[in-house]
């Protein structure tokens, strides 16, 4: 999907705009989904940006603005915009928004359905198989963290 190394760095965090971006992408990311209104934060902010040369920059805007053309945001869309926002956010701060939005809830401003090949497969946390062992879930062996955490939700929202 990229063209070439758009992930944020250390170096370029250091400036205002880089760091502008990241603050803005974290915060779209913080819930797991990404809503209209926040892609059109996300493309308003990207239109305004004054840093032209930033490659994350300049990839997210070209994505967003074909996004935002028609006004209409399709489930493709979305999924193609949190994919771009995971390839430019710096890698110890992507793990964690992958795991957000591969365990949201899947409604019309839903996480990504199907995780990325490259998605981390984080292991089952402790804390997990114990609640899991309360509520009477079983889980395959090879069970991620993304996964564990959906089998909870979905048991919960059951109770």
């Amino acid at each position: 999907m990229t063209t070439g190394n758009v992930r944020l760095t250390a170096d370029q965090l250091t400036h205002g705009t880089a760091r502008e971006l990241l603050t803005l992408l974290r915060a779209v990311s913080a819930d797991g989904r990404l809503t209209d209104e926040e892609i059109q934060l996300l493309g308003d902010w990207l239109e305004a940006a004054q840093e032209k040369e930033l490659p994350a920059l300049k990839y997210l805007k070209a994505l967003v603005k074909n996004v935002l053309h028609d006004q209409t945001v399709t489930e493709t869309d979305r999924r193609d915009l949190v994919h771009a926002i995971l390839d430019v956010m710096p890698e110890n701060l992507c793990r964690e928004a992958r795991l957000r939005f591969g365990s949201a809830a899947r409604s019309a401003h839903g996480g990504i359905v199907e995780p990325r090949d490259d998605t981390p497969r984080l292991p089952v946390s402790e804390e997990q198989l114990l609640l899991m062992a309360v509520l009477g879930i079983s889980f395959p062996d090879d069970c991620t963290y993304a996964q564990a955490c959906e089998l909870i939700a979905k048991r919960l929202e059951g109770r």
